[in-house]
């Protein structure tokens, strides 16, 4: 986790994508350090409970998807 934060560091507006999210963790530890946080997964039971889970944070949007589409 410390080394991707470290290269995040530089991130432009502010803004990350999690890609492959799971359940969330690292998303949920992107949201402290910026402004907006995206967060995909191919699988709908983990952006279920992503999205119930983390509702906390309003800076998450978390999307059922593919990396190809973004």
């Amino acid at each position: 986790m410390p080394a991707i934060l470290r290269l995040l560091q530089g991130a432009r507006n502010n803004q990350v994508l999690d890609a492959g999210c799971g359940l969330g963790y690292l998303s949920s530890q992107l949201a402290h350090r910026f402004k907006r946080v995206l967060a995909i997964d191919l699988s709908l039971r983990n952006i279920e409970y992503c999205t119930s889970h983390w509702k906390r944070f309003g800076n998450i949007s978390f999307s059922r998807g593919s990396i190809e589409h973004y």
